[in-house]
């Protein structure tokens, strides 16, 4: 790596049902693309672990006043100075997305892929769409769901670029070159996948 880089992770225990969350924020290296890959290995044994850990509480705590779930939910969120097409990313969510699977174990889910939205691709870039464009720069405002149409459990349409690399200038570049930061859910019993074939 060029600059050393790190990870923070932070278990959070709710204090009305003792149920435990775990999230993993990171940043990876801007130079170096086996960092990024070696980065995502050690996130995702180390999500993993603290995975099994919580479920090993669980069972050894069996007093506890609620039912928890099998498996906690396990958040990553970060820059991964990198896009879907380089190794970081696969490496976080293979098998997902047609990848093959490059290691046993839960992997994660790209929140961008696999939680149901309103909008139609996550893939498409503001410069690629001229409704996301006006959304993007203010001229329009994103509709409200229309009535007798139940939206519960979807996302709102979004209002800024679907691009995170921050160039700040218009781009030829496609989204999935573009998108860096990740929102990802580790694929447990915590979780439900979504993903639009």
């Amino acid at each position: 790596a060029a600059l050393t880089r790190m990870c923070t992770h932070v278990s959070l225990r709710f204090r009305a049902t003792g149920e435990i969350i775990h999230v993993f924020s990171t940043h990876y290296d801007h130079q170096g693309v086996l960092a990024r890959a070696k980065s995502s290995e050690l996130i995702l044994h180390r999500a993993r672990l603290a995975s099994a850990h919580t479920q090993q509480f669980y069972r050894s705590h069996p007093h506890l006043h609620f039912q928890p779930l099998s498996d906690p939910l396990v958040v990553l969120i970060g820059d991964l100075n990198s896009p879907r097409n380089e190794g970081s990313w696969s490496t976080l969510v293979s098998p997902h997305y047609g990848l093959e699977a490059n290691s046993s174990g839960a992997s994660f889910l790209d929140t961008a892929l696999s939680v149901p939205t309103r909008f139609r691709s996550p893939f498409l870039s503001d410069n690629e769409d001229p409704h996301r464009s006006e959304l993007a720069s203010g001229r329009k405002v994103p509709s409200r769901s229309q009535p007798g149409h139940d939206q519960r459990g979807l996302l709102s349409e979004p209002v800024g670029p679907l691009r995170t690399f921050t160039d700040f200038q218009p781009s030829s570049r496609t989204a999935i070159d573009d998108r860096i930061d990740f929102i990802m859910l580790l694929d447990n019993h915590a979780v439900l996948d979504q993903t639009r074939t």
